[in-house]
């Protein structure tokens, strides 16, 4: 799954052959539930035929997130949090972003069975990182 960046919705990329799934970017769309359901659907489908115990990676770098945004993204990590795979996340943020840090310490903070790491990053558009 990819879907591209636009000026309200993130960079989705699920790769299947990795394991992981990218987003990145500004998240304030219209209607949150309406962009992520595909996203949370595609996961749900891929992560639950995962054997048991294997990894799945997620990665984010988010330049905003609205409150719907966070909602949905919250309906990603507790589904992953109940999942029988071992779940890696990666929160990136802004040099000079520290509300969005503490974002993903507040997810961490909600669901401490992911394993949450952090990465302070220069240039959200530049995801090479990941």
């Amino acid at each position: 799954m990819k879907i591209a960046r636009t000026l309200s919705t993130p960079e989705i990329v699920l790769d299947t052959e990795e394991s992981h799934l990218y987003i990145v970017g500004y998240s304030y769309p219209e209607t949150a539930i309406e962009f992520y359901k595909p996203i949370y659907d595609a996961v749900v489908e891929y992560v639950d035929k995962l054997p048991e115990g294997n990894s799945f990676c997620m990665s984010l770098a988010m330049e905003y997130l609205n409150t719907g945004s966070v909602h949905e993204l919250n309906r990603i990590f507790r589904y992953l949090s109940e999942s029988n795979n071992k779940v890696f996340v990666l929160w990136c943020w802004e040099e000079e972003d520290e509300d969005m840090l503490e974002e993903g310490e507040v997810f961490s903070s909600i669901y401490p069975m992911l394993n949450f790491s952090y990465k302070m990053i220069f240039d959200p558009k530049d995801i090479s990182f990941l």
